[in-house]
């Protein structure tokens, strides 16, 4: 059994460029930046995603007051959904945004990381 300090194994500071060193042997990392220095870590030790996902989901509940209605709309429909599975919902109006908030912060990174990038072939667009 994983103990948090176990989870917590790579500086998150220093991310993304600790992690290839792993990425290169095939390795998967997670990543989880919160507010809270506390309750943020990157691992590479091997834990459920499902796990991952509803640590992510309720970390972003008590961040952001949009989820948190969309989530009690949702539930006052269906009070047993448990939101945080993608296969219940998907929040598909957020992918977008999601995925716009996430190219500003690849583009400060290609610029960070300008070797890495090339090296190995990460773009953003």
């Amino acid at each position: 059994m994983s103990n948090f300090v176990d989870i917590k194994n790579l500086n998150e500071k220093k991310w993304p460029g600790i992690t290839l060193p792993h990425i290169m042997k095939g390795g998967h990392y997670v990543f989880l930046r919160s507010d809270y220095s506390n309750a943020s870590f990157l691992t590479t030790n091997n834990f459920q995603t499902q796990f991952g996902r509803e640590v992510i989901f309720e970390n972003e509940m008590q961040l952001s007051k949009s989820l948190r209605t969309q989530v009690d709309k949702l539930k006052a429909n269906n009070p047993i959904l448990e939101a945080w599975k993608w296969q219940n919902y998907l929040f598909e109006e957020n992918i977008l945004e999601t995925v716009n908030s996430a190219r500003k912060t690849l583009k400060n990174f290609n610029s960070e990381f300008k070797k890495e990038y090339l090296k190995y072939s990460i773009k953003t667009i």
